[in-house]
């Protein structure tokens, strides 16, 4: 456990059933997200980086941030991918929201799984 970082006691991808989840939300977000006329996402709080896959597999540039140190290193032991990045920040909202602010987001996606 790393100090002051709660999240760092927990392995989210053992506590979530990914795959199922995944396909369940994938036809939604699908939808959802169809015709964006900016293919680029902000996902906040993306704690393994799930979502920022899936997303990234469905044609969108994304930009994964979260201030859980140990949860952007569980995202970035799967890689890097291009038009996939992980970012840290201490507070993600506040930082995610200006990281590039020359070139917009099309959707700002902030999925949360409770222990």
């Amino acid at each position: 456990m790393t100090p002051g970082d709660p999240y760092s006691r927990l392995d989210y991808r053992r506590l979530v059933a990914w795959p199922e989840r995944m396909a369940r939300e994938e036809p939604f977000l699908r939808q959802a997200l169809e015709g964006a006329p900016v293919p680029r996402l902000l996902d906040l709080g993306c704690g393994t980086g799930e979502h920022a896959r899936l997303l990234l597999s469905l044609g969108f540039d994304v930009t994964g941030v979260d201030a859980s140190d140990a949860q952007l290193a569980a995202a970035l032991e799967a890689g890097e991918e291009p038009g996939l990045r992980f970012v840290t920040a201490p507070s993600a909202v506040a930082a995610g929201l200006a990281l590039y602010p020359a070139r917009p987001y099309h959707t700002i996606s902030a999925s949360h799984t409770e222990s």
